[in-house]
């Protein structure tokens, strides 16, 4: 999708603990469609903006002081079950991020940020609607987490699979 499609501006809550990110986002989604609402320098803190602020979307640093990008991603999805999640991250942490999108992030940004490469995941994100109906089988997938991390690694890219699956909906007729 490209920018000039998206009509209206989507609202994101940014989080990182290195406020140069947190600019160098800013920055990028100051001249794009996007309205940043909120920012955030630690995992708790996200979580209250979130719960606070209610933005479109949540861009997410995965490593943060106070609590994880993975925990405060679980517990934003715990508050709203729908939430677009972008995790952000440097190259190497591959093993996080599969956590991640595994737990319910839908899309994932390399640090340091490109802005073609940001805004393209963020138009791909905000036209991935999450609908209520899917809330639940989202919380069961995740609820069977326990058994998932015995699992072995074809067994969660199957369910990672399957999640992303069920997170796309119908999109709108044109």
């Amino acid at each position: 999708m490209s920018i000039e499609t998206i009509q209206e501006a989507s609202s994101v809550l940014v989080a990182d603990d290195a406020s140069i990110m947190r600019e160098s986002l800013r920055e990028i989604l100051r001249h794009s469609t996007y309205h940043v609402v909120g920012e955030a320098s630690d995992g708790i803190e996200v979580v209250e903006q979130f719960d606070r602020l209610r933005p479109d979307v949540v861009a997410l640093d995965l490593v943060m002081p106070g609590r994880s990008g993975i925990h405060a991603l679980r517990d934003i999805l715990d508050l709203a079950p729908t939430t677009r999640v972008v995790m952000c991250s440097a190259l190497g942490q591959e093993t996080l991020v599969a956590e991640a999108l595994h737990e319910g992030a839908i899309g994932f940004i390399v640090k340091p940020f490109c802005p073609n490469r940001t805004l393209r995941t963020l138009d791909r994100v905000t036209d991935r609607v999450r609908t209520p109906e899917i809330a639940p089988i989202v919380r069961a997938l995740r609820a069977a987490r326990p058994a998932v991390d015995c699992a072995t690694t074809s067994a969660r890219c199957i369910l990672a699979a399957l999640r992303t699956a069920l997170d796309w909906e119908r999109r709108p007729a044109a």
